[in-house]
């Protein structure tokens, strides 16, 4: 991992309900926020399962 880049895991939920583009823009602040964002638009998107996000950040 490069200094500053984010790996982002994510269950098939957030998956299916939106595309890469739009996840990456959620996530795209760095904010402890982020997953509740990412939740709010998979809904509003029309998805209905669950999903789980794990973040991850190097700092150097």
């Amino acid at each position: 991992m490069q200094s500053s880049e984010r790996i982002l895991l994510c269950s098939d939920g957030l998956n299916e309900a939106l595309d890469d583009t739009q996840i990456a823009a959620l996530f795209v602040n760095e904010s402890e926020t982020d997953p509740v964002n990412a939740f709010k638009a998979a809904r509003h998107a029309g998805g209905s399962d669950d999903f789980s996000v794990i973040a991850l950040t190097s700092e150097n």
